[in-house]
Parts: C-alpha cells; structure tokens; sequence
C-alpha cells in the first residue's frame, strides 16, 4: 500500500491542472480533415465540435473531454473524451466506401485520446489525437479511428 501513496498524490497533483483559454478555432489536419472549436467548461472540461466537409458531403462529430497535466509541464496536457458524430454524403462517383451514385449517411458514437500543448505567451495551442468511432445506423460498424494534428487560435 505505501509504495500507492505517492503515486496516488502525484495523479491528484494533475488533476488540477487548468488550461489557458475559453475559445479556440483552428484546423484538423489528418483523418477527416477540417475545422475545430473547442471551448473550456468548469473542471479541466471542455466542448470540442469537429466538421470535416469534403467534396460530397460532411462529417460533424461533437466530443466533451476531460484534460490532465502531463510531466508538470504548464500548457502540456493529455485528454480524453467521448461524444457523437452524424454525417451525410452525396457520392458521384466509385470509392472504397460507397458505390456509385449513392446518397449515405452515418450516425455513431466516438472517443478521442490525445495530448494537446497551449502556448503560454502565444495565441496558439497544438493538439495530437486518435479518434475512434462506432457508426450505429448506415455502414454499422467500428472504425479504428483515425489519427489529427489540431492548430487552433485561442480567441480568449
């Protein structure tokens, strides 16, 4: 039991870690590329809503995520989270997914890990995450995720 103890204060050390912002919209670049906005809650939460339009349609996936400290760096952080996407897609042509002319859409849940870094003295942050999702109407299954690197600008 004594060896649980500092281990033990060390995590609730992090776990009063706070970012610097309430607002930031950015980029996604990676898997389902896009626009994200996140915006800080009460207790290290946060909103983060992602939507990835392409050439045929679009993705939306909404996430409520829980930040930690990560090595006692300020700004550095690990998350993780869960929420929900819809989509919707208008296909015009042959890909791996859909057949030709098909209209499709996708209803699911998701979860995200990731680590994210807020620059102190500037507006930015820059965030690295995995997001798995399991689409439970159309195309039913679970997808290993994909993986992003988020840029956003910290509004305030």
């Amino acid at each position: 039991m004594k060896p649980l103890l500092p281990l033990l204060l060390l995590l609730a050390g992090f776990s009063a870690y706070s970012q610097d912002y309430k607002w930031a919209v950015g980029l996604r670049l990676g898997g389902n590329p896009g626009f994200t906005m996140k915006k800080s809650l009460e207790s290290n939460r946060y909103f983060e809503g992602i939507l990835s339009p392409d050439e045929h349609g679009f993705l939306a996936v909404t996430l409520l995520e829980q930040h930690k400290a990560l090595l006692a760096e300020p700004g550095l952080s690990w998350y993780y989270g869960a929420g929900g996407h819809a989509g919707f897609w208008n296909n015009t042509k042959n890909n791996n997914y859909f057949k030709y002319g098909d209209n499709r859409y996708a209803i699911g849940l998701d979860g995200i890990l990731g680590i994210e870094y807020s620059f102190l003295n500037l507006p930015f942050d820059i965030g690295l995450d995995w997001k798995p999702a399991f689409n439970l109407i159309e195309n039913t299954g679970f997808y290993i995720g994909n993986g992003a690197l988020s840029i956003r600008f910290k509004l305030m």
